[in-house]
């Protein structure tokens, strides 16, 4: 299924359109009467260990887009509080998914990161050795063949698996939910002449999603 073309121009619109009205909090994050939760926790810099990393900006309007298209809940990290939401093994961050779980029924977290633009893969999905997906390897595989089928380089597991850390590794642990953290190149986010291809990553990933029943 294709849903409409989205460009370059109006991606990086709404990411900034989004900064205008949402950065006094620590997150902002929408609740909706769906299984299915997107995390964007990285939208801005973070500390791991004393050091700090650059945001990663591209998944701010992937992980908009994804919950507009899905009616899906959200939850996007809007300022840097020396903290790392995704690494750190306490955070409101955290705390606030662990709300949505209880309130809503979350029982998939797409969590969304961006690789560097040097990486040789296109795509990162880290499923922590299959233990993220065990819940429903039709879903990942749908996501994965839907990738692979459509050109993207698609690793699994590397440079990143999604540990027992993560935001991915902690929730699937301990309160058995399906996660997936899917790491998309930065060149395919940030560089206009990667459209189509950002347009297609956000079409199998609709669609794929779209499968999960209500």
């Amino acid at each position: 299924m294709e849903h409409d073309r989205i460009s370059h121009k109006k991606f990086v619109k709404i990411r900034k359109q989004f900064f205008l009205t949402h950065q006094e909090s620590d997150f902002y994050f929408e609740a909706k009467n769906s299984p299915i939760l997107i995390s964007v926790p990285h939208a801005v810099k973070q500390t791991r260990l004393g050091k700090q990393k650059n945001e990663e900006l591209g998944t701010i309007s992937t992980g908009m887009i994804l919950a507009d298209r899905l009616n899906t809940s959200l939850i996007v990290k809007t300022r840097n509080n020396f903290d790392d939401a995704n690494f750190d093994k306490e955070s409101r961050y955290k705390d606030k998914i662990k709300y949505l779980i209880s309130a809503v029924g979350v029982k998939y977290i797409i969590d969304l990161h961006g690789l560097k633009k040097d990486r040789e893969c296109d795509i990162n999905l880290g499923i922590n050795f299959g233990a993220n997906i065990k819940n429903d390897i039709k879903l990942y595989d749908k996501i994965l063949f839907g990738l692979q089928n459509s050109g993207f380089t698609t690793t699994i597991d590397n440079p990143y698996r999604a540990g027992e850390r993560t935001i991915s590794g902690y929730f699937a642990t301990n309160y058995n939910i399906w996660t997936i953290q899917i790491e998309i190149n930065s060149r395919i986010t940030n560089d206009s002449k990667y459209i189509s291809k950002l347009n297609n990553l956000l079409d199998i990933l609709t669609t794929a999603l779209k499968t999960i029943k209500i």
